[in-house]
């Protein structure tokens, strides 16, 4: 045994042990120190210099911070080349070249693991570093640069592996699933077999859905699919499950992408939705980097992208024999200056909008294409008024509407609800379910309330028609048409004839090569106005193209109709209307509340359990008798039913004098004058709250006739807005616009023209019974869409920017949509809850409880309106009506009726 040794050092022992610097020892490092041990310095600096630093006392021990750190790099610097050699030693595969004779029996490769089948040679394709351990013994990385040394000898790989110890059974495991998942990823970057993410155009974005991404990693990637689903700790049979679908198939989506910039089909989604949600630029940079979406830029190609399709599928469902429809609104939108000059200031664009809508009702094709079918001087004027036969029609609707109220809030009631149809039936009740198919047209920089804008509008939908239908090939080779040389000057100033008899006939022309098509658009009551306004100015143009005869009739939409009678908000009328129903059904069937059981008109016994036949018996007798005597009040018939009902009850004269205050008691006079032979007084306290239920069910019918998308029933409703807006002086002109509407339907338009302004009014966003809106609702929401492009694309709002936007904003809709379908996203309902609204209809119906509107009492009225009738119709002169129709009738004719 050695004798042992003391060790005396001379120099100072704080200074460093690697470089003998002894400045700032206090921030040296000991290498048998806690922290030194932590950051294993001693074992770095055996692996990296080769040193045996011995742990004595008498010695420098410590290490200054800059060999510290160049230790740690050299150490990380040796473990990855190391680590390096060693892919490239598992990489490599050996054959036999020239070197080696051919009749010499090449040595066997060996197994790589024992007892396994024989390794398949492993492709360049990053193997994972971390797989190899950094802190590789001295002793291994001693035989692996002894084996790297001798590289130029011809020797087998698998003695190489073999020497290298990286035969570990752990190991080779390990290398040969990464392989196989290497290979099924560079399997989907292919172009001959593209990934799902490949796809990335505009339909691909609209048909995407979660379910195919895994549907792709189940058949295709399996082992990628197995990892997911173990972290995420779910049950490969639960892998619809909506929580588990979009986490996996976005970072399947990020990690496929950073292989390969083209499967970028979720971002591309991500980048539309941050686009619509207007995002900041910042944002965009932050997801980018996350591989969530692709950067600001790309914005702009995107929404080009989405904007290019817009006539793809109206010529694909042209070619197909469907024809089309359109409507336009104005689209006004303001820009802030952020910086406000004398020469930036705030800007005010006033623009137009425009859809093309496919038909979805299949035309008979034996009826009439001639028109006028009818002399519009001759017809009667009963065909502008409701018929018996239109009027039972009505009846039966507010039947089912009244129906509805009343079994949903009247529990004695509701046994009814089994025979009140969920959607009122009509003829096309099949075919106004289906989808619509809706595509925006790019946005016109002109202002509707200029004459010359609107022509430049109207040869706007001229050249965009020709162009689809000769794409579609209905035109074949349309000549190129000499026209003749446009007048001069504006139109300014200009005023078309009354009721502009030139809009509404079309001029036959023998060299029209368009003359089998027609478009006919729509839009709300002043723009229908104005558009009829310029085709009846155009209407001595030479050529029918100059005369706009291919993109109209032009008509008014029920939406805007609808607004025009309300005046108001329907949410609130509907609320009191619905009370009105209740507390008038309370007095009907002599019910004190609710709850309550009927002491009138009570049903039969048990009728709960009886059959079908006699429940439906009770709903049309009695509920028909409720609509007979509330909600189509008959003047004469009430007047009857107030004097019945007031022999029973003394002379009592009431006046409500706080209109509002049901709550005070009402002042109560007795009339000494009065006597039961006098006539007695018409109670107008019941008379408004007659008003009040006929205003709200005619608005609840006016909403369900857009949500079922019935033609006819929009065509009996026009003639009752008609009586409606002609007995008010101050809605004359929308009366108009219903003479108008009617008079299109019922004589200046053909047959076949009928059917389809009757069933083209509304479109259906995403199919279903009872989901269809009016089409100028859906022009307002694709407005609205493009606007909120617009709003997020910064403040270069340029012109470019916007037409980018407004072809694009209906496309942007149709992707959220989507997305949110697929992912499982409920939309967040603007609306109130049904909680509030119901509360808010118990007050007003026990405010209605105490004043008792429908008990009929002698001469009580409001203070404000003493004098109101039974119906806002009853100061309808109907003289003086057919002198109006009579009137308008001529002016329709007009000096082109006859061509």
């Amino acid at each position: 045994m050695a004798t042992p040794k003391k060790h005396y050092y001379k120099g100072n022992t704080n200074s460093c042990c690697l470089c003998s610097d002894d400045q700032h020892s206090d921030r040296f490092t000991g290498i048998f120190s806690t922290t030194g041990k932590d950051g294993k310095l001693h074992e770095k600096i055996n692996y990296v210099i080769g040193i045996e630093v011995e742990n004595v006392c008498s010695l420098p021990t410590k290490v200054c911070r800059k060999c510290r750190g160049q230790l740690i790099t050299f150490s990380d610097f040796k473990a990855k080349a190391l680590s390096v050699q060693k892919e490239l030693a598992l990489y490599t595969t050996s054959k036999r070249c020239k070197n080696f004779s051919p009749t010499l029996e090449p040595e066997k490769k060996k197994q790589l693991v024992e007892g396994g089948k024989k390794a398949s040679s492993l492709k360049p394709g990053g193997l994972a570093r971390n797989l190899f351990p950094e802190g590789t013994q001295p002793q291994q990385d001693k035989e692996i640069q002894k084996t790297a040394k001798e590289g130029n000898k011809e020797e087998n790989i698998d003695a190489i592996l073999s020497k290298s110890g990286l035969n570990n059974p752990e190991l080779q495991c390990k290398a040969k699933f990464l392989q196989e998942l290497n290979q099924n990823c560079t399997s989907l970057t292919k172009r001959k077999q593209p990934s799902v993410l490949h796809q990335k155009d505009y339909p691909d974005m609209v048909a995407f859905d979660w379910n195919e991404l895994i549907k792709e990693m189940s058949s295709r990637c399996p082992l990628l699919l197995d990892i997911f689903l173990t972290v995420v700790q779910k049950n490969k049979t639960l892998m619809t499950l909506d929580s588990v679908l979009p986490p996996m198939g976005l970072c399947y989506a990020i990690l496929m992408r950073q292989r390969n910039h083209e499967l970028s089909l979720v971002q591309r989604i991500n980048t539309i939705l941050l686009t619509e949600g207007k995002a900041k630029k910042q944002l965009f940079t932050r997801c980018q980097k996350m591989g969530f979406s692709l950067c600001s830029s790309s914005k702009s190609k995107l929404l080009d992208i989405i904007g290019g399709h817009f006539a793809d599928k109206v010529i694909e469902q042209v070619k197909e024999g469907k024809r089309l429809q359109g409507t336009g609104d104005n689209w006004d939108i303001r820009i802030n200056a952020h910086d406000m000059r004398s020469t930036h200031q705030n800007v005010d664009l006033h623009y137009f909008a425009s859809n093309l809508i496919v038909e979805r009702i299949p035309i008979d094709p034996q009826l009439s294409t001639v028109s006028p079918r009818r002399d519009i001087k001759t017809i009667s004027n009963t065909v502008f008024l409701l018929s018996d036969d239109e009027t039972r029609k009505l009846r039966e609707d507010f039947k089912v509407l009244v129906g509805k109220v009343l079994v949903a809030n009247i529990k004695s009631l509701s046994f009814m609800k089994s025979v009140i149809p969920l959607h009122i039936p009509h003829r096309f009740q099949k075919e106004m379910a289906q989808k619509s198919i809706i595509v925006p047209l790019p946005l016109q920089l002109k202002d509707e309330k200029k004459y010359d804008d609107v022509v430049d509008i109207l040869s706007f939908y001229e050249d965009s028609t020709e162009e689809i239908y000769t794409k579609a090939g209905i035109i074949v080779n349309p000549p190129n048409n000499v026209r003749p040389a446009e007048p001069r000057g504006s139109l300014a100033g200009s005023a078309s004839a009354p009721d502009q008899p030139g809009a509404h006939v079309n001029r036959r022309d023998a060299d029209d090569h368009m003359s089998e098509v027609s478009v006919p658009f729509g839009r709300d009551q002043l723009t229908r106005v104005r558009f009829a306004g310029a085709k009846d100015l155009r209407a001595g143009a030479h050529t029918a193209k100059d005369r706009f005869d291919h993109c109209s009739p032009f008509v008014a939409e029920p939406f805007h109709t609808k607004m025009s009678f309300l005046q108001a908000v329907s949410s609130f009328l509907l609320s009191v209307g619905k009370v009105y129903i209740l507390e008038a059904a309370l007095e009907f069937w002599g019910m004190q509340s609710l709850d309550d059981v009927p002491s009138k008109h009570v049903p039969p016994a048990g009728i709960q359990h009886m059959s079908k036949e006699r429940k439906l018996a009770y709903f049309h007798n009695h509920i028909g008798a409720f609509v007979d005597e509330f909600v189509m009040a008959d003047p004469d018939k009430e007047e009857v039913t107030q004097n019945e009902l007031l022999k029973e009850r003394s002379n009592l004269v009431n006046v409500i004098l706080d209109e509002h205050d049901y709550t005070k008691q009402p002042e109560v006079t007795q009339d000494p004058d009065h006597s039961m032979e006098e006539p007695e007084k018409p109670d107008r306290v019941r008379f408004y709250g007659l008003n009040v239920i006929e205003l709200a069910v005619f608005l609840m019918q006016l909403k369900d006739t857009c949500a079922e998308g019935d033609g006819d029933r929009n065509n009996r409703n026009k003639k009752r807005l008609l009586l409606y807006f002609k007995s008010s002086s101050s809605f004359t002109k929308y009366s108009i616009e219903m003479f108008t509407t009617i008079a299109q339907i019922e004589a200046i338009v053909s047959e076949d023209m009928a059917e389809r302004l009757t069933w083209g009014r509304f479109v259906n966003w995403h199919g279903g019974e009872g989901k269809n809106i009016a089409n100028d609702a859906a022009q307002e929401i694709c407005n609205d869409a493009s606007k909120n492009v617009v709003k997020g694309m910064g403040p270069n709002k340029t012109p470019k920017a916007i037409l980018r936007a407004s072809k694009s904003g209906a496309g942007v809709h149709e992707i959220k949509w989507s997305f949110d379908k697929a992912t499982h996203i409920h939309r967040v309902s603007q609306a109130h809850s049904t909680r509030s609204s119901l509360e808010d209809e118990m007050l007003m119906l026990a405010d209605l409880r105490k004043l008792r509107p429908f008990r009929v009492v002698s001469g009580r009225c409001h203070a404000h309106f003493p004098d109101l009738r039974i119906s806002t119709t009853a100061n309808l002169d109907v003289g003086e009506l057919f002198t109006w129709l009579e009137r308008h009738k001529r002016q329709l004719e007009g000096p082109f009726s006859q061509v």
